[in-house]
Parts: C-alpha cells; sequence; structure tokens
C-alpha cells in the first residue's frame, strides 16, 4: 500500500465524551466533522446575521453530537429547528467543545505551548 493510500485510509477525525448537565447529566460523544462536511453546513451561516449564527450553532450540535455507546448522530438535519429552542447554554457547551475539537478555537494547553 503506498504512503498516499495509508494516509486517505486513516480515520483523523478525533472525538472526545462530555457530560451535559441540562440534559440530565447525559454522556455524549462529540465528534470532529470532516473539513468538507464542516464547510457545507458554515455556508448558510457565512451571511453573519443573528438568526444564521444561531442555526449555525444548531448545526454544528446537530452534526457533531453522537452515541457514546454506537457512535452514530443522535440528531437529524430535520432536527436543527428543535435544536435552536433548546437552552442557549446547552448549544454553547457542546459548540464550544465541537469548535474545539474542529480546530477553530484555541485550548487552554495550546496557549501554554505559545
Amino acid at each position: 500500500m503506498s504512503l498516499r493510500d495509508e494516509i486517505l485510509a486513516l480515520d483523523d477525525l478525533r472525538s472526545e465524551k462530555i457530560i451535559v448537565p441540562q440534559w440530565g447529566g447525559r454522556e455524549v460523544l462529540i465528534k470532529q466533522l470532516s473539513a468538507k462536511r464542516f464547510m457545507d453546513i458554515s455556508k448558510p451561516a457565512a451571511n453573519g446575521g443573528e438568526q444564521e449564527q444561531e442555526e449555525f450553532l444548531a448545526r454544528i450540535v446537530a452534526e457533531s453530537v453522537c452515541d457514546p455507546k454506537t457512535g452514530k448522530p443522535i440528531f437529524l438535519p430535520e432536527d436543527v429547528p428543535a435544536l435552536m429552542e433548546k437552552s442557549l447554554e446547552v448549544l454553547r457547551l457542546i459548540g464550544d467543545k465541537a469548535t474545539e475539537l474542529n480546530g477553530l478555537i484555541k485550548t487552554e494547553e495550546d496557549l501554554r505551548k505559545n
């Protein structure tokens, strides 16, 4: 197998389990999105309006939250409007972890390295 084939075959998407206290202390798995998937869900929020920002956060949650036992997504794309009605605190908790996993914000560890 060539180096190219080896690299393309690797699963390089990270994930991390978190507890969501507002959801009865349930544990969920937050998965990093592929570059393509992240760009696809970022397009509607590109306008920067308030509604678009809320929808973007709900889309990140819908795409990133998985069942920790199976690794399968919990939510469907059609759940985005219902997620927009959930607590902003919860969406931010999950959204912050998702953006961290996707390399969009620096972690405390990253800041210590610099």
